[in-house]
């Protein structure tokens, strides 16, 4: 057996772990915007239209005598309290703050003031709708200890939702244990999620 052989043989191994340093240094050079994975970034804080603004449900404003007092939260504890620090910023009082579970739907939030001056946010989660195109997109890399596949990487898509199905399509490539040889594949397929 000749050098060349054997350096063949014994680098046939590092193949996948080459390609995927490669891709790695590609992204991270290319990409517009790298997401820190270690720490989790709140998203910003936006302002909600005033409720003359808002179209879809065309409701006028109407003025009424209100309490003498409303009760109010002071800006710097809550700012501290929610890691917002925009909060000790904002002109205005602070009469009421809200957590709001994720959700597949729209969630609708109604601000009531009471005849004592406080405020209670009311929310409600609206259900999915039946039809919803998507913009869903992953990707997947794995090592595989045991088994026919050392490694497998793919992208998958989820372009579309009909009601509690999802449409998922995804292409990857798959490094096989017995040869080293990288096998593409493709497909596309369904999700039911109850």
């Amino acid at each position: 057996m000749s050098w060349k052989d054997s350096a063949v043989v014994w680098l046939r191994p590092l193949i996948p772990y080459v390609l995927l340093a490669v891709a790695v240094m590609l992204f991270m050079k290319y990409a517009k915007h790298i997401p820190n994975l270690w720490q989790s970034q709140p998203g910003p804080v936006t302002v909600a239209q005033p409720a003359k603004e808002i179209v879809k449900w065309r409701v006028k404003e109407v003025l009424v005598p209100g309490p003498e007092r409303i009760v109010t939260y002071p800006k710097a504890e809550l700012a501290t309290a929610l890691k917002m620090p925009e909060l000790a910023s904002v002109s205005g009082n602070i009469t009421a703050a809200v957590e709001i579970q994720p959700h597949a739907g729209k969630t609708t939030a109604v601000s009531v003031l009471d005849n004592a001056g406080k405020t209670t946010i009311l929310t409600r989660q609206e259900p999915p709708p039946f039809f919803q195109v998507k913009r869903e997109m992953s990707a997947e890399v794995r090592y595989l200890p045991l088994g026919f596949n050392v490694m497998e990487a793919e992208v998958k898509i989820r372009p579309l939702r009909l009601g509690p199905v999802e449409i998922v399509g995804g292409a990857g490539v798959e490094v096989r244990r017995h040869d080293q040889s990288f096998g593409p594949r493709a497909y596309a397929g369904f999700e039911y999620k109850w």
